[in-house]
């Protein structure tokens, strides 16, 4: 594991996101603020992700959608590459669809 203090910019990035994780390789993944839905739907709401390495440096940042039971159900990869939006299984977390 890592010491989160020790990485560039971490301070700031706890007091912006909502809640972190640290994962197994020396990453951390900040999650950003809940936005519910404006409209009732499939959708209950949603927060953007961002993810950075042991340097502090952005590798990956996408935007998930959550489903009433907070469930993950469609995910909008934009760093490095914006993939579009990818539709997942909530129970499997599998591809279903894209566009």
């Amino acid at each position: 594991m890592i010491d989160p203090n020790t990485i560039p910019e971490h301070p700031r990035r706890a007091t912006t996101y909502d809640y972190f994780r640290i994962l197994c390789d020396r990453r951390i993944r900040y999650y950003g603020h809940y936005k519910a839905a404006k409209i009732l739907g499939k959708t209950a709401g949603a927060r953007l992700v961002v993810e950075v390495d042991f340097t502090g440096t952005v590798g990956r940042t996408w935007y998930e959608s959550y489903d009433s039971q907070n469930r993950v159900i469609r995910i909008h990869p934009k760093t490095p590459k914006d993939l579009g939006h990818i539709e997942l299984n909530p129970l499997t977390g599998k591809e279903t669809a894209r566009w």
